[in-house]
């Protein structure tokens, strides 16, 4: 790994410390200002929520919440908020029936990280060697649905630990490309498009000029939407967070 994609994870790391303090740090002033008065709480919560304009940020409030004060309804106030904001944070997940598995995952960007680049490399990309032997096929099998990060149903998993920021030195700005493409389109992508995506130019008007064959298998209106849309660094690792959290939920 290069120093500088190294001094990158270090410094998104510290970011994300920093975040998760600070969201403490406002939970805490919540559940102070109420002195454990549950309506006043809610009331407090609900004028946060309502100031969030970006869902990651609200799905952090959540967690803290269900870590600081797990008993309140305050953590499900964030998680409606996530909800409207276009995370999945809300509700519960559906069980699996029997036999069969499920990965939620609460972004459309996670879903297609997953979907067609995580499982790829499980079984012939970055950990295609790795043991125990056929260590992929239980991720393979999952099916992937929009929900809060976690496992449920299927067979035993017989890996769960995986270095997913490792592959961003490598395979970087793919995953930003596939995120972004997915984020835009509010929906889990086609094959054709997670591939137009993987080599989508700079700008709309190389887009425009483009005569790879994906790529103009990807729609003017639907690039349009891409080129309006950002999707950050610091996405692209909380995505990942949320994968390895779900995976972390897995029987093994």
């Amino acid at each position: 790994m290069k120093k500088s994609d190294l001094r990158k994870i270090i410094k998104e790391e510290i970011i994300n410390l920093f975040e998760e303090a600070k969201d403490d740090m406002r939970i805490n002033d919540i559940f102070k200002k109420a002195a454990g008065d549950e309506n006043k709480m809610l009331q407090l919560a609900r004028t946060m929520a309502n100031k969030i304009t970006d869902g990651l940020k609200a799905v952090r409030r959540a967690e803290a919440a269900e870590k600081i004060i797990p008993q309140s309804g305050v953590a499900q106030v964030f998680k409606d908020r996530a909800k409207q904001l276009g995370m999945d944070f809300g509700g519960k997940n559906v069980d699996a029936p029997s036999g069969k598995g499920y990965i939620f995952l609460p972004t459309w960007s996670a879903i297609e990280l997953w979907q067609n680049e995580i499982t790829g490399q499980l079984s012939d990309g970055a950990w295609e060697n790795s043991t125990p032997d056929n260590h992929w096929e239980f991720w393979s099998d999952l099916e992937v649905k929009k929900g809060a990060p976690e496992v449920k149903g299927g067979g035993y998993a017989r890996k769960t630990g995986y270095n997913l920021q490792g592959l961003l030195s490598v395979i970087g700005e793919r995953m930003l490309n596939k995120g972004r493409m997915a984020k835009a389109l509010g929906r889990q992508l086609k094959q054709d498009e997670s591939y137009g995506a993987d080599d989508m130019p700079k700008a709309f008007e190389e887009y425009l000029k483009s005569k790879d064959s994906y790529v103009r298998k990807i729609k003017k209106s639907d690039a349009q939407k891409y080129y309006n849309t950002t999707y950050t660094d610091s996405e692209l690792n909380a995505d990942l967070r949320y994968i390895k959290k779900a995976m972390s939920t897995a029987r093994h």
